[in-house]
C-alpha cells in the first residue's frame, strides 16, 4: 500500500509523557527545535501565555518559564501587550546533543512533517528478528517514510513494528503525528527506554533519490530500538539523515578519582 500524503497543517502534538523532564523544559526543548529548523519564521508571532497555555494544555506559569528560556537562547522576543515573537535572526540549523533522554527525541521528531508513506506487511528479515525478539520470517510491519521541514528533505525512515503495534494507526495518524509520540500517547506501548546506534554510510540510489542527494553522498545512519516500560520491543527503526544537515553535540567531563 502506497500512499502520497499531503503536508498536514502544522499543529501542537501531545507532549511526551515523561516524569523525568519538567514539561516547562519539553515546551522550551519543542519550540526551540521548531524554531530553528524553520517551521516558525524569524520575526513570527507566536502568541502570548495564553494562547500557547491552551495550545499545550499546560499553565501559564509553565509557559512562562519555558519563554524564559528561549528568550535566554536568543530565539525570543517578548513584546509587552503584543505577545512573544521568534527573534529576526536565526540560523536555520540542527544538532543532536546525546543526553541519554528518549525526551529529547521525542522532540526532534516534531520538528519535520511526512510528505511519503508506504506500508506493508513482510516476513521478518534476520537482522531485524532479533532487534524485535520475533522469530525470522514471522510476520512484521513495515514503515518507509519521507519527513521534511521548511529547508527541505530531513530524513528517510525504514520503520518495523511487530503486527499488533503496526497495525493499529492509520496512515492519517502517523502523517500527522510522529510514530514516537503516538506510541509513548498509549499506556499499552508507553515508551520506557531504548538503545542507538550512529554511523556514517553513503547513500545508496533509493535513499539518495528520496533526500534529493547524489548516490554515495555522506549520510548519518542512526539504528535505533525502543522498548515499553515493562521491556517490550516496541520498533526498530533505521533513519537516513542528510550528512551536511546534521552534527552531533557531546558533553565531556573529566573523571574525579577519589
Amino acid at each position: 500500500m502506497t500512499k502520497k500524503i499531503q503536508p498536514p497543517s502544522f499543529s501542537e502534538a501531545p507532549l511526551p509523557q515523561s516524569s523525568l523532564m519538567p514539561r516547562y523544559y519539553q515546551i522550551a526543548s519543542l519550540l526551540a527545535a521548531r524554531i530553528r529548523s524553520g517551521n516558525y519564521a524569524p520575526g513570527s508571532r507566536l502568541g502570548n501565555e495564553v494562547d500557547l497555555s491552551r495550545a499545550f494544555h499546560v499553565s501559564r506559569i509553565t509557559i512562562r518559564s519555558a519563554l524564559a528560556i528561549l528568550s535566554l537562547q536568543g530565539l525570543v522576543v517578548r513584546r509587552r501587550a503584543l505577545g512573544t515573537f521568534v527573534a529576526d535572526l536565526i540560523e536555520p540549523s540542527v544538532s543532536f546533543e546525546l543526553n541519554g533522554f528518549l525526551d529529547d527525541i521525542l522532540v526532534q521528531v516534531e520538528t519535520a512533517r511526512t510528505i511519503f508513506y508506504e506500508s506493508d506487511e513482510l516476513p521478518c528479515p534476520s537482522d531485524v528478528a532479533g532487534e524485535l525478539s520475533v522469530r525470522p520470517g514471522s510476520p512484521v510491519v513495515r514503515l518507509q517514510r519521507l519527513r521534511v521541514d521548511q529547508s527541505g528533505p530531513k530524513v528517510w525512515l525504514v520503520n518495523y513494528l511487530p503486527c499488533d503495534v503496526g497495525r493499529k494507526y492509520a496512515p492519517e495518524a502517523i502523517a500527522r503525528w510522529s510514530l514516537l509520540g503516538l506510541l509513548d500517547s498509549d499506556p499499552a506501548t508507553h515508551l520506557g527506554s531504548g538503545r542507538q546506534r550512529i554511523s556514517a554510510c553513503g547513500a545508496d540510489n533509493n535513499v539518495a533519490r528520496r533526500l534529493e542527494v547524489s548516490p554515495g553522498a555522506p549520510l548519518l545512519f542512526v539504528e535505533r530500538t525502543v522498548y515499553s516500560t515493562v521491556g517490550r520491543p516496541l520498533e526498530f527503526v533505521r533513519l537516513y539523515y542528510p550528512g551536511s544537515r546534521y552534527s552531533i553535540a557531546v558533553s565531556l567531563s573529566r573523571m574525579i578519582w577519589h
